[in-house]
């Protein structure tokens, strides 16, 4: 997994519990599959779904909706709960390579130790394929600065703060500094898939196999995938879809998606949800997404 879509099964878990969806089916749906998502890129992650789920299911069972509904203490939950799945499989996690008291060298675990300033400068720089001596150079700092930041070691002044905006082409309320601790809700929740090819959704299983854990999937395994970009969606009370990952890029894993060109693991790769992040067209720019249009407008959860 790559760092900008770890960062962005971290920033939806934690933008998830700040809406205060835990308490519903639907929410608790989508944040176990995010966690298990998160587990199974983390130290001695499993690359089998239903192992990450039943740990993820674990964790979920006591979270204390009430108290988690701004991004620090969110994030903390989170952390908190990688790391008591990391204490369970502590044999796991040494033959990887790792301490399980110091995972600091582990490239996911990295995403838990910064902040949504932090997240969300590495977030942008990873789906826009800018490196830091190129975003540094847009900003007119030298490059250490930018990892200064990006390590949530320093924070930038607010003329740096419109600079790097500018550099990343996005409206600069998004490195507001009153933004820091802010989790990016309207990131990872929506009325309409933000894909922008206008198709329908389709109910269909999430997983082609039987629900993996008892008792959090209600609807049966089943969710809503767009037909034009094949993102799942799961759908809360209050009218949003909440995005909710693939786990497994194994064949046939993904049922719907997996007939759509172009779609079936790629998320795994991509700066995440991919019916946010789209691949930019410019050959220019192999490789990179398309900057979403609401990054250029004032965030809209703020």
């Amino acid at each position: 997994m790559t760092n900008a879509s770890c960062c962005g099964r971290v920033d939806a878990a934690v933008a998830l519990l700040c809406c205060g969806v835990a308490g519903t089916d639907a929410g608790r749906l989508a944040l176990q599959r995010l966690l298990a998502a998160v587990f199974e890129a983390g130290p001695a992650g499993s690359s089998d779904p239903p192992t990450e789920l039943a740990e993820a299911d674990d964790r979920l069972f006591a979270v204390p909706v009430a108290q988690v509904r701004s991004e620090p203490p969110a994030r903390a939950w989170v952390r908190r709960a990688h790391r008591q799945r990391v204490g369970a499989h502590e044999l796991d996690v040494r033959e990887a390579g790792y301490e399980p008291d110091d995972l600091s060298g582990h490239r996911c675990w990295k995403v838990h130790q910064v902040d949504a300033f932090a997240r969300r400068l590495r977030l942008l720089q990873a789906a826009l394929k800018l490196t830091t001596v190129a975003v540094a150079d847009r900003v007119g700092v030298p490059a250490h600065q930018v990892r200064h930041w990006s390590d949530n070691n320093a924070k930038p002044t607010s003329q740096r703060r419109v600079a790097l905006a500018e550099a990343l082409g996005v409206h600069p309320d998004w490195f507001d500094a009153r933004r820091d601790e802010v989790a990016d809700v309207c990131l990872y929740r929506f009325r309409r898939c933000p894909c922008g090819s206008d198709a329908a959704l389709r109910s269909d299983l999430l997983d082609p196999r039987p629900p993996y854990a008892v008792g959090l999937e209600p609807t049966g395994g089943h969710g809503l995938w767009c037909a034009g970009c094949g993102q799942p969606y799961v759908f809360d009370p209050d009218g949003w879809l909440l995005v909710t990952p693939v786990l497994d890029g194994q064949p046939g894993y993904v049922p719907f998606a997996a007939a759509l060109q172009g779609s079936g693991g790629r998320e795994l790769a991509d700066a995440w949800p991919h019916s946010l992040w789209v691949a930019d067209p410019d050959p220019d720019h192999a490789g990179a997404t398309r900057l979403p249009p609401l990054f250029t407008r004032r965030p809209v959860d703020w």
